[in-house]
């Protein structure tokens, strides 16, 4: 081997030895049981010991509402809908007093089993995959864009406004129809993340979870894990600061209650594996008290409302269709997982223009790789997405003409903002 080839298997080889400066791994979380204060890196393994919350009631809701199963918080307003014991219709609503303000009809549409609903910066989500009895064929998304709702007490979205995303569950073989508590593919919560629709399914048969993926443009699903969460998952919702998802659950089978699991500080933020970092669970009590809970949404970081359906046994009201407040900011600090205030986008971020045609331009005065920076388009899609700081300029010659969200954020702060191609 002459000279120079020996010194460059030297420089391969250094490549290819790993690093021994490796930050130690464990429980980084202080209320945990196995707390290591000497780790740096979290690991998932933290231990937690019983916690309990005891839901607010906030609102009782109107008859039109005694089947609620979704509940969010989109375009600055808030949403809820029935499931299949109403028609293709949800609702806006005032979480306070319980109000319903606005009827809003999808035309042409059809609830079949409406089941949970989430939204996008642009559009509003709404689930129809309520799956009893493990036989369904058709299941799929509602995807409705806000500025297609309008104001009007009574609106109807016609066909053409709205669209409907149908997905499989990649692992389902078996569509025989099955006893319920011998259903696998029931499915009650989705979130919006990251350009994905995230689905969680109610496993009737073993009280495990199992956590998908969804492309809205490909329709692709991609099975991701699965988690024992001791109950069926009703709901889910992630905080406005992506940092915490949280998902409600009721047991049946053993203890009659229901309660939630929290799920924040990933190893690596970014992961879509929401099961690999902190789990904590915190019983609300009973169901004769807090009703069969269906519906969770975030108003801040780490508080919000969650919904409960008409519980009836023996021809006899335990619990009337309501809305009940929580705060976990116990459990989950928010200067924990989000040290950093929002600073002002004009202190921060410029993007122009807005009304752009082949190119969009982006600065930040930020360093040049601590920038996230997504486009969606009406649809919810990512059209755009980087990490980057400094300046940027955007390629959008091939895009159809229309309305655009851009997401900008960094550890510094975030904003979003509108923009509009015109040709």
């Amino acid at each position: 081997m002459n000279m120079r080839l020996g010194f460059l298997f030297f420089l391969l080889s250094a490549c290819l030895i790993p690093s021994f400066a490796v930050a130690q791994s464990g429980c980084t979380d202080s209320l945990a049981q196995n707390f290591d204060a000497s780790a740096q890196t979290n690991d998932g393994s933290c231990i937690y010991p019983p916690a309990t919350f005891n839901l607010q009631p906030v609102s009782i809701l109107p008859e039109t509402l005694q089947e609620i199963s979704g509940i969010t918080l989109g375009n600055e307003k808030w949403w809820a809908h029935n499931d299949s014991e109403d028609a293709a219709v949800f609702y806006r609503i005032q979480p306070e007093n319980g109000q319903i303000v606005q009827n809003v009809t999808l035309d042409a549409a059809d609830n079949k089993d409406w089941e949970e609903m989430c939204s996008t910066p642009v559009n509003l989500l709404i689930g129809d995959f309520g799956n009893n009895n493990n036989d369904r064929l058709d299941l799929g998304i509602y995807s409705v864009p806000f500025n297609e709702i309008g104001a009007e007490n009574e609106t109807i979205v016609p066909e053409s406004s709205w669209t409907f995303i149908p997905f499989s569950f990649p692992d389902q073989a078996d569509f025989n129809t099955v006893p319920r508590d011998s259903t696998t593919h029931d499915c009650e919560a989705m979130f919006w993340r990251n350009g994905k629709i995230h689905l969680l399914t109610k496993n009737w048969k073993t009280y495990q979870t199992s956590h998908y993926t969804l492309d809205p443009v490909t329709g692709t699903t991609v099975l991701l894990e699965n988690f024992d969460t001791g109950g069926l998952v009703t709901g889910a919702a992630i905080s406005p600061d992506s940092q915490l998802v949280a998902l409600i659950c009721y047991d049946i089978k053993n203890q009659y209650s229901a309660f939630a699991w929290l799920l924040w500080d990933w190893p690596d933020p970014e992961s879509e594996f929401i099961f690999t970092g902190n789990k904590r669970r915190i019983d609300f009590g009973s169901l004769l008290f807090n009703g069969q809970v269906e519906g969770i949404a975030f108003s801040g970081k780490r508080s919000g409302y969650i919904s409960n359906e008409r519980s009836i046994a023996g021809g006899i009201v335990f619990a009337g269709q309501a809305i009940k407040s929580f705060d976990f900011s116990e459990w989950v600090p928010e200067e924990d997982s989000s040290p950093t205030s929002v600073i002002p986008a004009e202190n921060l971020w410029q993007v122009y223009p807005t009304l752009f045609s082949d190119r969009i331009y982006v600065h930040a005065q930020i360093p040049d790789t601590s920038g996230r920076i997504m486009i969606y388009n009406l649809n919810g899609a990512v059209v755009f997405s980087t990490s980057t700081g400094g300046s940027l300029a955007i390629d959008t010659s091939n895009w159809s003409p229309g309305m655009y969200v851009i997401n900008c954020g960094s550890d510094a702060g975030c904003f979003a903002a509108k923009l509009f191609k015109i040709k």
